[in-house]
């Protein structure tokens, strides 16, 4: 009887340890999934493909001189974006509810509560600033530019008409900005220095990055205003509740055609 009863225990106690051990694991992705963590790397490959650019040559220099640097920008960037869809999530929370493809949620289905979410929110924050300021002061600010942007769309200017897709556009190319402070600080710190004339063309590399980037991502967002449609109505002004799915679906196809037609065209332009 006893040696049963041990046996049990030792299943009962092993089997909870599993459970437990499931539930930190489900726990951990919840919590990992809220920041989209593949959509994200969007920005830090947009901060990596800018400092390139800008920086031609002298890249590989500079990161090899101070990497911390680097990989700080990198993860500011990563925590900062990975924070504002946290914060969309949770100022979205109803909506979500309601939306078949996003009721399942971490934040919308209730497995991370609203208070917890904005903690996390908050910490993330606070890391992805502390991190933006080991490359420097500029960069912090203009993380913490991204990150006030980011909460006034979420508390209520993506409801505005086009400013959300505005908003969107700029947070899209938002990192070449950051790649141009990146690199002015690496180059700084690793006494590389490039005359006016060069520093000017490869900032003109930066804004025509910048031009093609913009319309896409607000072609994008017209395109997903387009897809909710019906989540959106008495919520939300967006271009396709004002001038219809079809009209918004040619603005968004007559943008991405304008970009092709730039990179095919005017190849001098790049």
């Amino acid at each position: 009887m006893e040696t049963t009863n041990s046996v049990a225990l030792k299943v009962s106690s092993d089997g909870s340890a599993q459970n437990g051990s499931i539930a930190t694991s489900s726990r951990f992705s919840d919590y990992l999934n809220v920041l989209r963590p593949v959509t994200i790397v969007q920005a830090v490959g947009a901060l990596i493909v800018g400092y390139l650019a800008f920086s031609s040559g002298q890249s590989i220099a500079a990161i090899t001189a101070k990497p911390v640097q680097f990989i700080s920008a990198s993860l500011s960037v990563y925590l900062s974006y990975g924070c504002g869809m946290l914060m969309n999530d949770l100022i979205d929370i109803d909506s979500d509810a309601l939306h078949d493809d996003k009721q399942d949620r971490a934040i919308a289905s209730g497995r991370i509560s609203k208070k917890a979410g904005w903690m996390y929110c908050m910490t993330l924050s606070i890391i992805s600033l502390l991190l933006g300021n080991i490359v420097s002061v500029l960069f912090a600010s203009w993380t913490a530019g991204n990150l006030s942007m980011m909460l006034a769309y979420a508390l209520g200017l993506q409801k505005v008409f086009l400013v959300k897709n505005i908003i969107c556009g700029w947070l899209a190319i938002s990192p070449l900005i950051g790649a141009s402070i990146l690199s002015e600080s690496l180059a700084t710190v690793s006494l590389v220095s490039i005359s006016k004339d060069a520093a000017l063309a490869k900032s003109r590399k930066l804004y025509s990055l910048a031009t093609i980037g913009f319309p896409m991502q607000v072609s994008r967002e017209i395109l997903k205003d387009a897809e909710d449609i019906e989540i959106d109505r008495g919520m939300k002004q967006t271009l396709p509740l004002v001038i219809g799915v079809p009209a918004s679906h040619r603005i968004a196809y007559g943008l991405v055609a304008f970009n092709i037609g730039i990179m095919v065209f005017t190849p001098i332009y790049w």
